[in-house]
């Protein structure tokens, strides 16, 4: 394997608190299967199991499976697989941004001034980044010196974290122009993309899934249902004042209009916040399951009202997911 291969592999490892002897059994594990990418086997337990077969396979066929080093391996292999399945060591994630790594992409959001792109040079007393290129031609600064920004970035084998900071300097790095910024231990980490979310008045009808009369979650209701108000909507839930005392994980389908376009979601109501002096609940709603048409329209009408700072803080979670999705083997 590749040299840049086997120190991404153990970069990964100590970031993420395997022991040197825990690595070493990982690292035979995935060269014994030939795994393509290593660092997969610190994290995916069907990525384990898939190795770990190939193991037996291959012991099999070379007729050394009753082999006592041989067993004391697969015991070893065994032993791994199932503290990664109760204890995964990357759920926890980065804790500052001291162990970001050279070579991650971020996504940059200034301000009033747009989505810039740069990439980590160094990474010690500041983490030295290339000079930001912007997202988009109408995007510019002429003077990054103390500037508060907001980084956006995805962590390969991980998740995707935000974090807030400041320029700390601007300067040259090996020839090239770069910036300075400063360290933080305020790092947010999500697995998930956030969905924008807008506040908003409209009115809608809720129908309980255990209701008779709703015979399919996607269709189109000619019935009226409870008459309710959306507080707050995006694409994959809402907030949601009706009259009465709600129940928390009670199933649900809510229909309402966009424009011309009839919206239905269904899903359950993950909480609750009754006001008993009003007779009157909030609940939070959930989508799960919503068609990819309907969740465009909902985006689009979303994105057209939030103000556009928020939708900076939107386009850098989305580039950053592309930059993920668009790296190649030979980049890890």
């Amino acid at each position: 394997m590749k040299l840049k291969k086997i120190i991404d592999f153990y970069s990964t490892g100590f970031d993420s608190g395997f022991s040197f002897k825990q690595m070493r059994l990982v690292w035979k594990l995935a060269k014994m299967a030939e795994v393509e990418e290593p660092t997969v086997l610190f994290w995916s337990v069907p990525a384990i199991n898939k190795a770990i077969a190939l193991v037996v396979q291959i012991a099999n066929n070379i007729g050394s499976i009753n082999d006592p080093h041989t067993a004391e391996l697969l015991n070893s292999f065994y032993a791994y697989r199932s503290k990664i399945e109760l204890d995964p060591p990357l759920k926890t994630g980065l804790k500052n941004t001291s162990f970001i790594r050279p070579g991650q992409r971020f996504r940059i959001v200034l301000p009033s001034n747009g989505i810039f792109s740069a990439m980590v040079l160094t990474n010690d007393s500041v983490i030295t980044v290339t000079y930001p290129e912007p997202a988009k031609p109408q995007y510019r600064c002429y003077d990054w010196r103390n500037k508060k920004i907001t980084v956006y970035f995805w962590r390969k084998n991980d998740a995707g974290y935000i974090f807030d900071t400041t320029v700390h300097g601007v300067g040259h790095y090996h020839g090239r122009p770069v910036l300075f910024l400063d360290q933080t231990s305020n790092l947010q980490r999500s697995q998930k993309r956030r969905s924008i979310r807008c506040p908003c008045s409209i009115m809608a009808d809720l129908y309980l899934l255990t209701d008779p009369r709703t015979k399919n979650i996607k269709t189109i209701e000619l019935e009226p249902g409870i008459k309710c108000l959306l507080e707050d909507l995006s694409e994959d839930g809402a907030l949601v004042r009706i009259g009465g005392k709600g129940v928390e994980g009670m199933p649900v389908k809510l229909q309402f209009k966009l424009g011309e376009q009839t919206i239905v979601m269904s899903g359950v109501v993950k909480s609750v916040e009754f006001n008993q002096k009003m007779n009157q609940s909030r609940l939070h709603f959930q989508a799960s399951g919503v068609e990819e048409h309907t969740r465009q329209i909902i985006s689009m009408y979303v994105y057209s009202v939030i103000p556009e700072e928020q939708k900076m803080d939107f386009d850098a979670v989305s580039l950053s997911e592309e930059d993920e999705e668009s790296v190649l083997p030979d980049d890890n």
